[in-house]
């Protein structure tokens, strides 16, 4: 676990250091809010920050819930038109009798499949860091394994800004 923080420190720092040299607008508004290492083997210039900020909101928001059980962040009503709140229903379920170690998901890479003036639609490849499931009341623990999961995202552009429209597993 410490070795995976440490990888994760150096892959923040690998990742902020350069994109805190940028001025503000050019990079994403949301560095100083991240809670998880969410890093990038690029960001794309094409896809507006507004947009990535969006897809970036998600990730941090479904993190949280994965380390507290809280989904009220995940139902807000921010994401309420995804069809990405599976998920949410899936945590509150497991929390209701067991607790998760780990399963921080890490966006590795984030690609531009269609850009429009009001639509846009984005492919995601996030790493799920290893969870470990364990039952408050037995005490034992189920392992899952690391996993790569890309998802493709739709975006709308409305008056307040970008909303995640849609997801699918990509």
């Amino acid at each position: 676990m410490l070795q995976l923080r440490l990888q994760s420190l150096i892959l923040i720092a690998t990742t902020i250091i350069p994109l805190t040299a940028c001025e503000r607008s050019e990079g994403s508004s949301l560095l100083n809010e991240i809670s998880k290492p969410i890093t990038s083997s690029g960001i794309p210039t094409q896809i507006p920050t507004a947009a990535l900020d969006e897809v970036l909101r998600y990730f941090q928001a479904l993190n949280s819930a994965l380390d507290s059980g809280d989904i009220s962040e995940l139902i807000s009503g921010k994401f309420d038109r995804c069809g990405c709140l599976v998920i949410s229903k899936n945590i509150a379920e497991i929390y209701k009798t067991s607790n998760l170690l780990g399963g921080d998901y890490l966006v590795r890479d984030i690609a531009p499949l269609r850009i429009g003036a009001d639509a846009i639609a984005m492919k995601v490849l996030v790493t799920r860091t290893e969870v470990l499931k364990i039952n408050r009341e037995s005490g034992s623990v189920e392992s899952w394994p690391v996993k790569e999961i890309a998802t493709n995202f739709a975006l709308t552009k409305t008056d307040g800004g970008w909303l995640i429209t849609g997801s699918s597993v990509g």
